[in-house]
C-alpha cells in the first residue's frame, strides 16, 4: 500500500469504506481497498476546504468604507486577472472572470501547500493538471454552445466552405491538443520546480558566512537553523511530492547539498551541538548515502547516532533507520560479521513493531542478501519467501518486482532454474512509478540485479548468446546508474557468464573494472573477490601456481569476512590447481570439502559441476568406476535442475572416460543428444569442445549444418 500522508491517512480511516463502496457501485474497483483515496485526492479536498473557508472569510468581511487587508489582496488579484481576461478575451471577458479567479486560486493554493512539511503538492501528479485542463476545455466550449448554439460547430470547418474536410480535423486536433499542452505545462513546472527550487548554501559561503558569525555570538544559533532546515529537506524528499521522493530527486539534492549536509551532521555532533537533533539529521541523511554508496561516511554518523539515541528514540522509526543503514553499509565496506546481522535483524523487529510494511520489504531484501553473501542460502531463501508475503500484502506493484527478484535470485543459487527464470523474469516486468516504494532504499537496483540473476540462469539452461547479450545489457545498464555498489554486482556475475563460455578476455577486463570500482568506492570485500577472479582466470589460462596463490589469498580474506559467495567456484578451481600441479591427492581432498559445504549451505545449482571436476580427478587417478558414478550423478542432478549446459559439459567427460573404455557407440549417443538439443551458442568454449569430440568420434559434418533441434523457449531481445 502507497505511504500516506498524515491527512490521507484520516480521510481513509473515516470514509475508506464509503469511498470504496460508491467506487464498487460504479463498477470501478479501487487498487487499495482498505486506502481508496490518494495523496492526491486528499490535498484536493483539503485545497477545495481551505478555500471555501477563506472565500467565505473574505466575504463576511467584505466592506465599502473600512476594506481589510485581505479584501485588498483579493480586490488586487480580481482586478489583475479582470484586466488579463480582457486582453486575452477581449469583449464580454467580464463573465470568465470568476471562473479564472477561483481556477488560479486552486491551482496557486495546490502549488505551494507542498512546502508545507508533511504536504504535498497535489498539481505535482499529473491527473491533477489533466484534471484541470479537462474543467478549462469543457467550461469554454460549453460557453461557445451557451451563446451561438449548434451554429458553434462551424468555425470548426474554418471560413471557407471548400477547405472544410481539411479545417475540421486541424482544429478538433488543435482543441484536444489544448488538453494535453496545459496539463504538460502545469506539471512540468511543479516537477522542474520541486528539482531546482532549493535552498542553496555553497561551501564558500557558508564558510564566509560563518567567520562572520563568530563575532556577534550567533553561530550555534544559526547552524541549529542550518541543521533543522537540512533535516526537513532530507524528510520531504523521501516523504513529500512523488518527483522529490524519486532516487533522482534525492541523487540531485546530493549533488548541490551534500556538504551543507555534512555541515550539518558536525555541528549537531560537535560538543556545542545538539546531539538529539543530530540523531535525527542522520536518520534522515542515512538513505542518501546509502543511495549514492557514500557508505563509509554512513557507517561513521549511523554508528555515532545510535550510541547517542535515548531512551524516547530507542525503538522509534529513528533507530530503524539507523540500524537499517548501518548494517548494509558495514556489510559492502567491512564483510558479513555479527554486528551486520544484528543491525538488520534489530531493524526488522523495529519495523514489524512499528507495522511498516513498505521497510519491512526492504529490511527482508538486505538480510536475503546478508544470508546469501554469508553463504547460508537456506536462510537466504527463508527471507526471499517472507519478503513475497509482505509484497503481496502492500500490494505495490514495484514491492511485489522486488520480492520477485530476491525469491528467483535464491531459486537459481539452489538450483531450481526454471522456478528462477519465471520469477526473475516477473521481476523485470515494467510497472508503474511506485508512489510509496522508492527502489533505491533497497540499497542496490534490485532489476539490475535481477536481470543479471537472468543471465547466469539462461546459460544454465543452455542459452549461452541470449546469457551474454543480457549480462553485457545489464552492466551497460549498471554503469548508467551510477551506482557503485549496483555496478559492481552486475560486473561480478557477468564475469561467471564470461567464464563460463570461455571468453576470459572479456572476464579478465570486467574484473579489472570490478577491481578498480570497489578500491575506488571502499568496498573491501569486493577486492578480495576479484583477487579469487584473478586467480581463477590464472588457472583456466594453465598459470597453476600463481592461481593456487591468489586464490588462497582471496579465500583467507573472505573466510575472515565472512563472504562465502563464491567459496564453492573458487574452491572448486583450486582443486583444479592441485590437480595441474600434480597434487591429485589435495586436489580430490579440497573438492570432497566444498561438495560437503554445498550440502550443508545449500548453493545446490554448482553440484553438478562439482561432481563432473571429482569425476575428472577420480578418471586421472585411474578409478574409473567411481569416476562413472560421479558423471552419472551430475547429469542427474543437471537434468533436476533444467540446466542443459552442466549436462553438456557433464556428457562430454563422461564421453571421453567411455572412448577410453572403447564403449565408442555410447560415448557418440550420449553426446550427440546432449548436443542437438542447443539451439545457439555454437561458437562457445563448451560446445566447440564437444563438436570436436563428436568429430573425432566419426559423427559426419553435415550434422552440425543441421537445424538443431529447438532448445527452451528464449529471453526476448530487449
Amino acid at each position: 500500500m502507497p505511504e500516506q500522508l498524515w491527512f490521507t491517512e484520516l480521510l481513509n480511516h473515516f470514509f475508506a469504506g464509503p469511498v470504496t463502496g460508491l467506487l464498487r457501485a460504479l463498477h470501478i474497483e479501487p487498487h487499495y481497498p482498505q486506502a481508496p483515496i490518494s495523496n492526491a485526492v486528499a490535498m484536493q479536498f483539503l485545497v477545495f476546504l481551505f478555500l471555501i473557508v477563506l472565500f467565505a472569510l473574505v466575504r463576511s468581511r467584505l466592506s465599502v468604507e473600512r476594506p481589510g487587508p485581505l479584501q485588498h489582496v483579493f480586490e488586487g488579484a480580481h482586478g489583475f486577472i479582470e484586466g488579463q481576461s480582457r486582453e486575452i478575451i477581449g469583449h464580454h471577458s467580464e463573465e470568465f472572470t470568476s471562473f479564472l479567479v477561483a481556477l488560479t486560486c486552486f491551482i496557486l493554493v495546490s502549488n505551494l501547500i507542498g512546502l508545507i512539511p508533511g504536504f504535498e503538492s497535489p498539481t505535482a501528479v499529473p491527473i491533477v493538471p489533466l484534471g484541470c485542463a479537462l474543467v478549462a476545455f469543457i467550461y469554454y466550449q460549453a460557453h461557445g454552445f451557451k451563446h451561438h448554439g449548434i451554429a458553434y460547430l462551424k468555425h470548426f470547418a474554418g471560413p471557407i466552405p471548400l477547405l472544410a474536410p481539411l479545417m475540421i480535423p486541424i482544429e478538433l486536433i488543435s482543441h484536444l491538443a489544448r488538453v494535453l499542452s496545459l496539463t504538460i505545462r502545469l506539471y512540468a513546472n511543479m516537477f522542474a520546480g520541486d528539482m531546482v527550487m532549493r535552498y542553496r548554501l555553497l561551501d564558500t559561503t557558508r564558510a564566509y558566512a560563518s567567520a562572520k558569525l563568530v563575532g556577534t555570538g550567533e553561530v550555534d544559533a544559526t547552524a541549529r537553523k542550518h541543521a533543522i532546515y537540512y533535516g526537513k529537506t532530507l524528510d520531504r524528499s523521501d516523504h513529500g511530492s512523488p518527483a522529490t521522493s524519486r532516487a533522482g530527486g534525492r541523487l540531485a539534492l546530493h549533488a548541490e547539498q551534500l556538504g551543507n549536509v555534512r555541515a550539518a551532521l558536525e555541528w549537531t555532533f560537535h560538543e556545542r551541538g545538539d546531539i538529539g537533533l543530530g540523531t535525527a539529521v542522520a536518520a534522515s541523511a542515512a538513505r542518501l548515502f546509502v543511495e549514492t554508496s557514500l557508505l563509509s561516511e554512513c557507517h561513521r554518523w549511523t554508528e555515532r547516532a545510535l550510541a547517542a539515541l535515548d531512551d524516547q528514540t530507542r525503538g522509534t522509526h529513528r533507530e530503524m533507520e539507523l540500524q537499517a543503514a548501518l548494517g548494509l553499509s558495514l556489510m559492502f565496506t567491512k564483510g558479513n560479521s555479527e554486528q551486520v546481522g544484528a543491525a538488520l535483524t534489530r531493524s526488522l523487529e523495529l519495523a514489524e513493531e512499528l507495522r511498516d510494511l513498505p521497510n519491512q520489504l526492504r529490511l527482508l531484501g538486505r538480510l536475503h542478501i546478508f544470508h546469501e553473501r554469508a553463504g547460508d542460502f537456506h536462510r537466504a531463501l527463508i527471507f526471499a519467501q517472507r519478503s513475497e508475503a509482505v509484497a503481496k500484502e502492500i500490494g505495490d506493484p514495484v514491492g511485489i518486482a522486488a520480492a520477485h527478484s530476491v525469491r528467483g535470485i535464491s531459486d537459481h543459487l539452489m538450483g531450481n532454474q526454471a522456478d528462477a527464470r519465471v520469477h526473475l523474469e516477473a521481476a523485470l516486468v515494467q510497472s508503474a512509478v511506485s508512489q510509496g516504494i522508492n527502489t533505491m532504499h533497497f540499497g542496490f537496483h534490485y532489476d539490475n540485479r535481477a536481470r543479471i540473476a537472468l543471465a547466469r540462469t539462461l546459460w544454465l539452461q543452455g542459452l549461452p548468446d541470449q546469457a551474454v547479450r543480457v549480462a553485457r545489457q545489464t552492466v551497460d545498464e549498471a554503469a548508467a546508474t551510477a551506482h557503485p555498489v549496483t555496478l559492481c554486482i552486475a560486473l561480478i556475475w557477468a564475469v561467471s557468464v564470461f567464464h563460463w563460455i570461455g571468453d576470459l578476455a572479456s572476464a579478465e577486463e570486467s574484473i579489472d573494472r570490478f577491481i578498480a570500482h570497489a578500491d575506488r568506492y571502499s568496498l573491501a570485500p569486493y577486492h578480495a573477490v576479484g583477487v579469487g577472479v584473478l586467480g581463477e582466470l590464472s588457472v583456466k589460462r594453465g598459470q597453476a601456481e600463481p592461481g593456487i596463490e591468489l586464490l588462497r589469498g582471496s579465500l583467507e580474506t573472505l573466510h575472515a569476512d565472512r563472504y562465502e559467495l563464491l567459496t564453492t567456484a573458487f574452491q572448486s578451481t583450486l582443486a583444479e590447481g592441485f590437480a595441474m600441479t600434480g597434487q591429485l591427492d589435495q586436489a580430490l581432498s579440497t573438492i570432497d570439502e566444498t561438495i560437503g559445504l554445498v550440502e550443508r549451505n545449500g548453493d545446490l545449482f554448482n553440484m553438478p559441476e562439482l561432481l563432473r571436476i571429482k569425476g575428472n580427478f577420480l578418471a586421472l587417478g585411474a578409478d574409473t568406476h567411481q569416476a562413472e558414478e560421479c558423471f552419472l550423478r551430475s547429469l542427474e542432478l543437471a537434468a533436476q535442475q533444467a540446466a542443459p549446459s552442466w549436462e553438456l559439459r557433464t556428457t562430454t567427460s563422461l564421453a571421453r572416460l567411455w572412448l577410453k573404455q572403447e564403449r565408442r557407440d555410447e560415448s557418440r549417443k550420449a553426446l550427440t543428444r546432449v548436443y542437438a538439443r542447443f539451439s545457439e551458442g555454437f561458437g562457445t568454449a563448451d560446445l566447440k569442445a564437444a563438436k570436436r569430440l563428436l568429430g573425432d568420434m566419426g559423427v559426419p559434418a553435415t550434422f552440425f549444418q543441421s537445424p538443431r533441434e529447438a532448445g527452451p523457449v528464449g529471453y526476448p531481445s530487449q
